[in-house]
Order: structure tokens, then C-alpha cells, then sequence
């Protein structure tokens, strides 16, 4: 797989009218996918960081959170869900370094204000998996957002993000995220979804890094369809470089407030087909 940037689609923020700021972020992309090393791909991916800080700093929140993203497709991972002051947008990408692991950058925009997630780089990939855990934006266990989902129910809204994580040369997972925002503070973490009997905080798919698997989001099922995986064969229970989808679905359905988990679910469309493809162009879905 070729090293440098890896990209899907996720939420970012731009104002259709504003044309000059779209040149350094494509250049400053365009460096990161041409970098030789890892301390060219950091540079650029701390400019990045840097550009899209001063726009938001310099635009108005408004105009932030209802940009046109036109020409983003293939350069950022860009999402929107919600509207009034449930309203979300999210701007995420990654790098990959030499040894497989990845960097990612990201900003959140609610009508309160943006928030600039800083990735935890001392997190291993154990410590992302914890489906427990609380985490702030300046520990940010790192993805790429390519949807987000809000619903709402007697007055409780619950904000989701469906993201993908690299975890490394053998393993790959997506991951569905809960997110609490609060007169503009971002948390990480809430207990919404139901898996199994168990309140969670966020879900996992971990799967081999040769194939790949879907989590999407169907809105007029008011649910989460997703691949279920299964080991190759059975005697490698457990050793998720060996996991991949077993063309059965499960799915998380909005129910009175809460995401819950039901297995073995119909699909209709067997492909779960969707706009976003995986980062690594060796991955794409052979089931089509």
C-alpha cells in the first residue's frame, strides 16, 4: 500500500465563497501523499492542522457549518448530521508512517464554537478498544469520521460518528463513536448503545487488514447495518487478523432513546454499497 495520506470521507467545514483558502489545503495534501519520509509527512500534516485552524478561527460559525463541500471528496473526510443547535460537522484525515501506524488530525463544529481534536499518541491499540472509557478532545484516540448520525428522543439527543481507525500491518476496525456535546464542549463516551444486554460507549469491527467491512447508516430504518464477522475457520476464535464479514448482518436500532444491538438482521442491498471507500486502496469490498 502506497505510504502517505489516507483519506475517506468524513465532515469538514468551507464556505463555497471562499475560494483562496482551498489552495494550501490541496497543496499541503498534495505534499503529504508525495512525502518521502516520515518527517516530511508530519510537517505537512502539522501545516494542515495549522490552515484549517486560522479559517475557522477567522470565518463565522455559521458560515463554518454550512460551507459547500464541493471538491473535498477525495482530499478530506467530511460528515454532517443534525440541524439547529443539534447541528454537527466534522473534519478528520489521517497519515500513515513508515511502520504502519497513523496520525490522525481533526476538528469538530457545533453552533457553540470548533473544537481541534489532538490524537493521544501514547494510546497502543488495546487502549483504543476500551468500549468503556471517557475521552476528552485532547486525548483522542484518532479516526477517520466518514458520517455522522443524530437522533432524538423526548429531549435526549445522541450524537454518533461512524469512523475507520488503522491499527496497524495485520488489523484494521471501524468504529461507531458516542459523542455528548454541551454548550460547545466535546466529550467522548456516552453510555447509548446496547450491546448484548451491556450499555457501551462505543462499538468495534476488527477485521484482517486484507478485506474490509461496512458500518453505514440507514435513515429510513432508523438503523446502523454492519458486517458480522467470523474467523476463517474456528480454531482461530479470536485472532482478529483472521476475521472478516460472514455475509450476515447486524445492526443497532434506535430504540426510546438508546442504540440497541440486534443480530441477524435483513438486508436488502447484500453489498452494503456506500460513498465512502476504505483508505487503503488494496481493501476494496470484493463482494460487489
Amino acid at each position: 500500500m502506497r505510504r502517505g495520506l489516507l483519506l475517506a470521507i468524513g465532515c469538514v467545514c468551507w464556505v463555497a465563497a471562499v475560494a483562496s483558502p482551498l489552495i494550501p489545503v490541496r497543496e499541503t495534501i498534495d505534499r503529504m501523499r508525495r512525502a518521502q519520509t516520515d518527517v516530511e509527512r508530519l510537517d505537512a500534516h502539522e501545516d494542515l492542522k495549522a490552515i484549517w485552524r486560522a479559517f475557522l478561527e477567522g470565518e463565522p460559525i455559521d458560515e463554518c457549518l454550512n460551507f459547500s463541500k464541493e471538491g473535498f471528496q477525495n482530499l478530506l473526510a467530511i460528515a454532517d448530521a443534525g440541524e439547529g443547535e443539534d447541528q454537527i460537522r466534522t473534519i478528520t484525515w489521517n497519515i500513515e508512517l513508515a511502520e504502519r501506524s497513523n496520525r490522525y488530525g481533526g476538528f469538530i463544529i457545533t453552533p457553540e464554537g470548533w473544537t481541534e481534536l489532538a490524537q493521544d499518541e501514547r494510546m497502543d491499540n488495546s487502549d483504543a478498544l476500551d468500549v468503556q472509557r471517557r475521552y476528552k478532545p485532547e486525548d483522542w484516540p484518532g479516526a477517520i469520521y466518514y458520517d455522522a448520525v443524530v437522533a432524538s428522543h423526548k429531549g435526549k439527543t445522541v450524537w454518533l460518528l461512524l469512523g475507520w481507525q488503522g491499527a496497524g500491518g495485520t488489523t484494521t476496525r471501524k468504529v461507531i463513536e458516542t459523542l455528548s456535546v454541551s454548550r460547545g464542549r466535546i466529550r467522548f463516551g456516552t453510555p447509548d448503545l446496547e450491546a448484548d444486554g451491556r450499555r457501551v460507549k462505543r462499538h468495534h469491527l476488527v477485521y484482517a487488514d486484507g478485506v474490509s467491512a461496512t458500518i453505514r447508516y440507514e435513515p429510513e430504518n432508523e438503523r446502523i447495518v454492519m458486517d458480522h464477522l467470523s474467523p476463517q475457520s474456528p480454531e482461530l476464535e479470536g485472532m482478529f487478523a483472521f476475521y472478516g464479514p460472514d455475509f450476515s448482518y447486524d445492526a443497532f436500532v434506535w430504540e426510546k432513546g438508546t442504540w440497541v444491538l440486534e443480530r441477524d438482521v435483513e438486508v436488502r442491498d447484500k453489498s452494503l454499497g456506500g460513498p465512502w471507500l476504505d483508505p487503503n486502496p488494496q481493501k476494496r469490498r470484493r463482494r460487489n
